[in-house]
């Protein structure tokens, strides 16, 4: 569920916290500018130039400003509506029943075992009823969120921005420069009680909040055309699949290195509650302004996708689940959550023992390294195409995520051969392919 996030962090991040990387400070002065300016030049696209790209000329920013101020300034009624949302999932997370586990020891905290609590999927759902209900019972219309999409993109930007400095403010200082403390963070494991706020970030706000956006322009859809379009059904699949795959598989994210390793700043928190819903959505709201387009190779994507998920979810399954049983998390391992899919689990895993842990090389391992990897650009892929190439900007995130996850290939490889010493070799050679099988 990292995605682009954790990509960015990691390639920014030091070994040693207090030695800044050479240029660090700046690129992340950058990206926090950048990310601000990004989400609104991809909303005044969707907006005012029907999803395609547009140049920030003085005559445009004019318009821009003129569509702000008609379309994106919050009111009442739209920040009432999210802070319900966003306390809501926090709430839901502190109360809800759920499998309850320990994270890998803490450093900071000299070895301390954080306690989680793991109720993504209960809440998932809960929260789908009880928004279905609302919405049925005319409590709270979904469509106002494609009807005020600018409003609510607003509200996310000034609450990430803000949540971002609360917890920055939460932690210790670790390098010499405000910015990069501010872009990579200053706390390690910003918790409410039992409640891990970069776990219910990167798992909920983030997620969810996409799922609703493109179920809000399908629902838009069958008002205005009396049906829902062929490609809108393709992103609402896609997006439950993507949403739930978070909530099912939150349990694997408590042992990763990531949750005792990744400070939480406004990389994290920012695209968590902005950035991923309402960048990745694009493809959403372009389909959900257009005419029903009801091409038949829409049904070809659907069933790649359908096969592109199989292999991301229980490759993901067949790593993670490795790592539980490595970590003697026998409960964790007994959770079966919808859906569960065939060769998820590996009985008796062919390995690569090493000082350093066992290296899998079984399953989809066997036949690429980092074949997850190959399924998440695939996916991304999948989401532009279905667009059926009639703007470049369902295209961004392809654009933006491969390099980014080609350069973390470079990175694992070089850490893992400083880890693994001659063993990452042996691994090398019983796994030659990194991204497709038998060709690289």
């Amino acid at each position: 569920s990292y995605s682009f996030c954790t990509l960015l962090v990691k390639m920014c991040s030091s070994s040693d916290s207090k030695t800044l990387p050479p240029g660090n400070a700046l690129v992340g002065f950058l990206f926090v500018v950048f990310s601000h300016i990004q989400v609104y030049y991809m909303w005044f696209s969707l907006s005012e130039e029907s999803g395609h790209l547009w140049i920030p000329n003085a005559a445009n920013l004019q318009r821009f400003g003129d569509a702000f101020m008609e379309k994106a300034t919050p009111d009442l009624r739209s920040c009432t509506v999210y802070m319900i949302y966003f306390m809501g999932q926090l709430f839901l997370a502190m109360v809800m029943p759920g499998l309850k586990m320990k994270g890998l020891p803490v450093d900071e905290l000299k070895g301390k075992r954080l306690d989680y609590l793991c109720n993504g999927y209960l809440c998932f759902y809960f929260s789908l009823a009880l928004i279905g209900a609302a919405h049925f019972y005319g409590i709270y219309d979904i469509v106002d969120l494609a009807t005020n999409f600018g409003r609510y993109l607003t509200i996310t930007v000034l609450w990430g921005d803000i949540t971002s400095l609360y917890w920055m403010s939460r932690g210790k200082k670790t390098t010499q420069s405000w910015w990069y403390d501010f872009f990579m963070g200053r706390i390690l494991n910003p918790r409410v009680g039992i409640v891990d706020i970069k776990m219910v970030a990167e798992a909920r706000w983030s997620w969810l909040t996409l799922f609703l956006i493109t179920t809000s322009q399908a629902v838009k859809h069958y008002r205005q055309y009396g049906n829902v379009s062929n490609e809108l059904c393709f992103m609402l699949m896609a997006h439950w699949l993507y949403a739930n795959a978070c909530a099912k598989g939150e349990h694997f994210i408590v042992t990763t290195y990531d949750m005792v390793s990744e400070q939480y700043g406004f990389m994290l928190n920012f695209w968590n509650i902005c950035g991923v819903p309402f960048v990745y959505c694009f493809s959403s709201v372009y389909l959900g302004n257009m005419a029903p387009m009801n091409y038949n190779i829409t049904y070809l994507y659907g069933i790649l996708y359908l096969a592109v998920y199989w292999v991301w979810d229980v490759a993901n399954y067949q790593k993670n689940d490795l790592r539980l049983a490595r970590q003697g998390e026998v409960e964790a391992r007994k959770r079966r959550l919808f859906p569960v899919l065939p060769w998820s689990v590996l009985e008796n895993p062919k390995v690569l023992p090493t000082p350093k842990g066992d290296l899998l090389i079984d399953g989809f391992y066997q036949y690429g390294r980092k074949i997850h990897y190959t399924m998440d650009i695939s996916k991304a892929f999948l989401w532009g195409a279905v667009t059926h190439f009639t703007a470049f900007l369902p295209f961004f995130y392809l654009c933006f995520f491969a390099p980014f996850i080609f350069h973390r290939y470079l990175r694992d490889d070089q850490r893992c051969a400083k880890k693994y010493g001659e063993h990452w070799d042996l691994y090398k050679k019983a796994v030659p392919y990194v991204f497709i099988p038998y060709v690289f």
